[in-house]
């Protein structure tokens, strides 16, 4: 599963439990780890 479809639907305002009823096997802890590291490639983006 990419980071980046799970991090687009947590912005999205999807939490863990309707990201699941896309991606049965996404757990609240892959949730969160996918939106910390999109927020960590942007930031990089950024700054390069």
């Amino acid at each position: 599963m990419p980071y980046d479809t799970v991090a687009s639907l947590a912005a999205e305002g999807f939490d863990g439990e309707g990201i699941r009823q896309f991606y049965p096997s996404v757990s609240d802890v892959g949730v969160a780890g996918a939106v910390a590291f999109d927020q960590y490639v942007r930031e990089y983006g950024r700054a390069a």
